[in-house]
């Protein structure tokens, strides 16, 4: 979940296994900005929109038509109208084929609120924190990269968005009945990542 530290987590692991990785929220974060900046909506001309997105994700930075985006992908604005456009059904379908072509070898890393169902894994973890430790956590993670932040703000989109994401009705957040689960509020990104190696069989 947001604040979890998964994005931290997910390039560790990665980054020992030898794998690719996947931010599967950027995919809709990077659908949001070409929906805003080219004036497109609709559900059929969003997934249009979706299924020619030209998207490469290099570690942490995120490239759309070959521009380094990363800032306003990641920003809290994109973050709003990602879950809006996330809730369309032809949008899921379409971005779905681009999620599993990234499957390839030697492996894939994936993150994201939805990945447990989409890739057929013996392999699933979900990674969970308080609301108060993750919005503590974006706080830090906008400071780094020298935007403001307000906490209170952050606290109550991530409530928002916890509350959307669980009840929706297209594609509603579940935990997978066979992934593990692991509270990351007291343990940082290294801790979880061990964890996870350990599960999968890899000393880290």
């Amino acid at each position: 979940m947001t604040g979890s530290g998964k994005g931290t987590v997910r390039g560790i692991v990665a980054k020992k296994l030898g794998f690719n990785q996947l931010d599967s929220g950027v995919l809709y974060r990077a659908l949001a900005l070409v929906s805003i900046r080219k004036g497109i909506s609709g559900s059929q001309n969003l997934a249009a929109a979706a299924a020619c997105l030209h998207l490469k994700m290099v570690d942490h930075t995120v490239f759309l038509d070959g521009v380094d985006e990363t800032v306003i992908i990641r920003s809290d604005e994109m973050g709003k109208a990602a879950s809006i456009v996330a809730q369309i059904p032809e949008v899921r379908a379409a971005l779905r084929g681009f999620q599993l072509s990234m499957r390839t070898l030697p492996g894939l890393v994936a993150d994201g609120r939805d990945q447990g169902e989409i890739f057929d894994t013996r392999h699933r973890f979900f990674l969970e924190a308080s609301a108060e430790i993750r919005a503590k956590r974006r706080v830090e993670q906008f400071t780094r990269m020298d935007l403001s932040a307000d906490y209170e703000t952050i606290l109550a989109e991530i409530n928002r968005r916890d509350e959307s994401d669980f009840t929706r009705k297209v594609s509603p957040l579940k935990i997978h009945p066979r992934a593990w689960r692991i509270d990351t509020s007291n343990i940082n990104a290294e801790e979880t990542a061990e964890i996870i190696l350990a599960h999968y069989g890899k000393p880290f």
